[in-house]
C-alpha cells in the first residue's frame, strides 16, 4: 500500500524526530507500506531513507494578489485537473505549476494521506492554512486521510472549513489536550483523541549512537571534563506567529546571559543543542550565547544522536519543545520555556508543570529559581521520569495503532 505524508516540517530536529519515529514503527507492522512526503515548509533535497520519495514544494498564492489568487483557487478546488498555477517571488510559474502536478501525482497515488506529527500549522498563530488547500485535493480524489498527533489552534478564521477538514477525517489524534480542546471549542460532537508526541514511541539503537559520540571526540573529551553538563537550546522566536518583536528577542538574550553565567559559575558544564539545519540554522545563534566554558554541537548530527547525547547530561533547559521532549524520553530532568500549548499540554498531562512556564514570565530569576527547583528535587525528577517512560512510549504508540487498523479495516493491506 501506499501513504502519503502532507503537512511535514524537516531541517529541524524535532520535526525530524517525530516523522521518523512515525515511519520507523509503522515499518516494523506493515513492512511493504511505500511512502512519499511533501513538506510544506522549505525545500527539503533529502531523508535518510533511499526508499521514500520527496514530492516537490508547490507555492500558496496570498489572499491580496486577487487574480493569482483565483487562478490557485480552481487549481485545488478542481483537484489538480485544471492546473493553472501561477508563479510567486520565490518560483516560476512553469517550476510550480509542474511542482503541484506532482502533489496531484502523489494523492492520486496513496491509498491513506496522513497530516504529519508537527506544531499546530491549522491554527492562527502562523496563518498559513496550506495544509488545508491541502486537504481539499485529497479529498476531491477521494482519499481517506488522518491527522497523526499534531497540536492544533486556535481558530478564528476558517471555522467551516477547518470544521469540515477535521469531520471528514479518519481519525483526529493530537499529542495534547490543549489543541483538543481549541477543537472542542469549534467542534463539540467530533471525537478526538490525545496520544503524545511522535517521538516517544521509537527505540534507536544507543550503541551506534555511542560510538558516533566517542568519535566526535571534541565533544567526548568536553563532557568527560565536567562532572555535570547542563544541556541548553535558545531560539530568539524572531520567526514566530505571535513572539516575535525586538522585545521579546531583548528578553531572551538578557535572561540567558545571565543564566549561563550563573550555572558557570556554579561549575556546571554547558552544551547548546542546535535544533535547525539545512538552509536556516540556528548554531550560529546559540553560539553567541557559548563563553569559554561552554561547547556548541554540530548541527549535522540527527535527532537520534541529539537523544542520545541529552541521556548523558544532568539536566536539559530548553526553549526548543523537542529537546524537552527528547530529556523526557532519555530519563533526563529538564526545564522548559513554553511558547506554544504543544509544551504546556504536554507538561500538564505527564505532570510536570511545575518545571514548565510561559515565554511571557522569562527572565534570569526565573529561570534560576526553576533550575535550583530543579536540583533540589532531582532524584526525585529522574525517579518520576523513570516511572513514566514506559507509559509515554505506549501512549504515543496508540497513534501509529490507529494508523494500523485504518489500514486493516481499509484492506489497505493486501
Amino acid at each position: 500500500m501506499n501513504i502519503l505524508i502532507f503537512g511535514a516540517s524537516w531541517n529541524n530536529r524535532g520535526d525530524e524526530s517525530a516523522i521518523r519515529a512515525m515511519i520507523d514503527e509503522l515499518r516494523i507492522k506493515c513492512p511493504n507500506v511505500k511512502y512519499r512526503i511533501y513538506f510544506s515548509g522549505m525545500n527539503v533535497s533529502s531523508v535518510p531513507y533511499e526508499d521514500v520519495e520527496i514530492v516537490p514544494r508547490h507555492y500558496r498564492v496570498p489572499r491580496r494578489k486577487i487574480f493569482k489568487r483565483l487562478l490557485y483557487d480552481i487549481s485545488v478546488k478542481t483537484g489538480g485537473k485544471i492546473n493553472l498555477l501561477p508563479g510567486t517571488n520565490v518560483i516560476s510559474k512553469e517550476d510550480n505549476r509542474m511542482a503541484f502536478k506532482k502533489f496531484v501525482e502523489a494523492v492520486k497515488w496513496c491509498d491513506l494521506a496522513l497530516s504529519a506529527p508537527g506544531g499546530p500549522n491549522i491554527s492562527d498563530i502562523y496563518k498559513s492554512y496550506a495544509v488545508l488547500d491541502h486537504i481539499d485535493i485529497i479529498r476531491h480524489h477521494k482519499k481517506p486521510y488522518a491527522f497523526y498527533a499534531p497540536s492544533m489552534g486556535p481558530f478564528k478564521q476558517y471555522k467551516k472549513r477547518i470544521k469540515k477538514v477535521l469531520k471528514n477525517a479518519e481519525f483526529v489524534y493530537l499529542r495534547e489536550s490543549i489543541s483538543a480542546g481549541y477543537i472542542k471549542g469549534l467542534y463539540e460532537e467530533l471525537e478526538t483523541k490525545v496520544t503524545l508526541d511522535s517521538a516517544f514511541q521509537h527505540k534507536f539503537d544507543e550503541n551506534k549512537y555511542s560510538k558516533q559520540l566517542e568519535e566526535y571526540k571534541a565533544l567526548s573529551d568536553y563532557l568527560k571534563k565536567y562532572e555535570k553538563v547542563i544541556g541548553i537550546t535558545i531560539t530568539d522566536l524572531q520567526w514566530h506567529g505571535i513572539h516575535k518583536g525586538i522585545e521579546t528577542e531583548e528578553r531572551i538574550s538578557t535572561s540567558f546571559e545571565s543564566f549561563i553565567e550563573y550555572l558557570t559559575n556554579k561549575g556546571y558544564g554547558i552544551v547548546f543543542i542546535p535544533q535547525l539545519f539545512g538552509e536556516k540554522k540556528d548554531r550560529d545563534y546559540m553560539a553567541r550565547f557559548a563563553n569559554k566554558d561552554c561547547f556548541v554541537v554540530d548541527d549535522e548530527h540527527d535527532c537520534y544522536f541529539q537523544q542520545y547525547l541529552i541521556s548523558k547530561l544532568f539536566a536539559v533547559v530548553g526553549m526548543r519543545y523537542h529537546s524537552n521532549i527528547f530529556s523526557a524520553k532519555m530519563g533526563t530532568p529538564f526545564v522548559s520555556v513554553a511558547y506554544e500549548q504543544k509544551m504546556k499540554g504536554f507538561a500538564e498531562k505527564v505532570g510536570l508543570s511545575e518545571y514548565c512556564f510561559d515565554i511571557g514570565e522569562l527572565s534570569s530569576d526565573v529561570l534560576i529559581k526553576h533550575f535550583e527547583q530543579l536540583e533540589k528535587n532531582y532524584d526525585e525528577y529522574k525517579e518520576k521520569l523513570l516511572d513514566i517512560k514506559e507509559w509515554c512510549k505506549k501512549e504515543s504508540y496508540k497513534t501509529t495503532e490507529r494508523v494500523i487498523q485504518v489500514i486493516e479495516e481499509k484492506g489497505l493491506d493486501k
